[in-house]
């Protein structure tokens, strides 16, 4: 048959068509599959270019079709590519009741199943569906996804969203489609709002009928925040990874907010249906025994900051979770003890708010009032500007005692960890900082924002490692070298600005 693969980890652009076996059938619940169309998502564009090989050996589904094979010794590559399509039903495993060859069915493949895009796919019965009559073969296709996260996400909304106010932006992407139709003719909500170019304004009725949507904003002309009442919105899809920008929106106390642009936790990914296959992977935590190292994790309640605590925490480190609510620490403590039942070691609170400078020392104070050693302080958040202080200032007041530890412990053992983002190289300064605008007030998006920051985070790990201990790499950019070693010194410069800054802005405060 003829499919669509990866040669290797790679972009659209170097897919190639290959003519590989056509799947056998090995369960009696399976059912094979003549597609007639596939739709492909960000998520499948995402896997083929190698995003989640960290998490995921590709080996157990890539080559399930070559009889005799041993699960964990299939090969990656050709990378077969998709999870959802619709077709014909072409032949059935001796226990299938609910099908009969013939029918017209559609399906998001499990993982184990993967490749769509191809003109025969096969998987279990209790994965496939009936193809409403309506619906052509790519109509059908491109629902799985799609409006099976649209309507995932609207049932998380506690209560009736009913006469309340919906907010979708990107309207007419994939999923922000099927939330504007979902939210107003399932939901019954009262108000849809949603957000697109001024191209597509007209497209909106035009394409998800007249009286979907009720609000529709042109981003290009308008900040929703300015064209939506403050304190007025029930429910947020966030489909760009800009929920942040919103929270001026939301009703108090009531509302919600569901991303499906921003990073898991280390507990929902391990639990989402990627990771269930009958191999089992865990996520791999590739980190040498901790036991007595004790960590400072900054932004420990979310995202990358949560997942390292976890990490940690099953290796036996003793972890400080250094954030500002106390009640999401409690939340994070109880999931990794959930998921890590059998371990004793202490996951502590430690209050640090990144927005209150004056708050940095206090937390500095309040950890070694208790601690005579810190092995590692991971730093995971940071904004240039005044937000890039924070995690400046919290390793400079960590620093002596960073050494001391280096002085007693195993080489290497002590050290301070930025987490940055590839991000960075698409928003990092090309020439110069910033100086005039390191508050960064520009209007930008959400990722522009997230970008710069974590080129900060990549401008301090660099510079504060040549002033520390004269650390110098070859292979870093020309901007990011100092003057002195043939560089254009931009950390350099924006080092000195923290340095400079910091004392001004942290005047109250008196400890720089």
């Amino acid at each position: 048959m003829l499919c669509i693969t990866a040669p290797r980890y790679t972009d659209p652009s170097k897919y190639e068509l290959s003519r590989l076996p056509v799947p056998t059938l090995s369960e009696p619940t399976e059912i094979l599959i003549e597609v007639h169309a596939a739709s492909i998502n960000p998520i499948d564009v995402k896997k083929a270019s190698g995003v989640m090989k960290l998490v995921l050996r590709d080996e157990y589904a890539l080559l399930s079709y070559v009889p005799g094979c041993i699960a964990h010794k299939y090969r990656r590559f050709p990378y077969k590519i998709g999870f959802d399509c619709a077709g014909i039903v072409s032949e059935l495993g001796s226990r299938v009741t609910r099908f009969k060859v013939g029918d017209e069915v559609y399906v998001r493949l499990p993982e184990t199943s993967r490749g769509s895009w191809a003109e025969y796919a096969k998987c279990q019965e209790y994965f496939i569906a009936p193809k409403p009559r309506s619906l052509d073969f790519g109509d059908a296709a491109s629902l799985p996804l799609a409006a099976m996260t649209a309507l995932q996400a609207l049932r998380l909304y506690k209560g009736s969203l009913e006469g309340k106010t919906v907010f979708v932006p990107a309207g007419l992407s994939g999923t922000g489609a099927y939330a504007c139709q979902l939210a107003k003719t399932v939901f019954r909500a009262g108000k849809v709002i949603t957000t697109v170019s001024t191209a597509k304004v007209p497209k909106v009725p035009e394409l998800l009928g007249e009286g979907v949507v009720d609000q529709v904003i042109d981003y290009t002309k308008e900040s929703p925040t300015t064209a939506i009442p403050r304190g007025s919105v029930d429910f947020l899809l966030d489909t760009t990874g800009e929920s942040m920008q919103f929270l001026s929106l939301m009703v108090p106390s009531t509302s919600s907010i569901v991303s499906i642009s921003t990073l898991p936790s280390g507990t929902q990914l391990q639990k989402s249906p990627l990771m269930q296959r009958p191999d089992m992977p865990q996520l791999p935590w590739d980190v040498s025994d901790q036991l007595a190292k004790i960590s400072v994790v900054t932004g420990a309640t979310s995202g990358v900051g949560e997942l390292l605590a976890c990490i940690l925490s099953s290796k036996n480190a003793k972890v400080h979770l250094a954030a500002r609510s106390a009640s999401k620490v409690e939340k994070t403590i109880h999931n990794i003890k959930t998921e890590h039942p059998a371990s004793t070691v202490q996951l502590v609170f430690l209050q640090l708010d990144l927005n209150d400078l004056s708050m940095i020392k206090k937390s500095v104070n309040e950890f070694l009032d208790n601690k005579s050693k810190l092995h590692v302080l991971w730093n995971t958040a940071g904004q240039l500007g005044a937000n890039d202080l924070a995690p400046f200032l919290f390793p400079k007041l960590l620093t002596p005692l960073l050494k001391e530890t280096a002085k007693i412990e195993p080489v290497s053992s002590a050290r301070v960890v930025r987490v940055a983002s590839s991000t960075a190289a698409d928003f990092a300064p090309k020439s110069r900082v910033m100086m005039d605008n390191l508050d960064d007030k520009t209007g930008k998006g959400a990722w522009y924002k997230c970008g710069v920051s974590k080129a900060g985070n990549i401008f301090q790990a660099v510079e504060n490692a040549r002033r520390q201990i004269g650390f110098t790499r070859n292979d870093i950019e020309k901007s990011r070298k100092a003057k002195s070693e043939g560089g254009n010194g931009i950390t350099e410069q924006f080092y000195g600005w923290n340095e400079t800054a910091s004392p001004k802005l942290c005047s109250k405060a008196s400890f720089i």
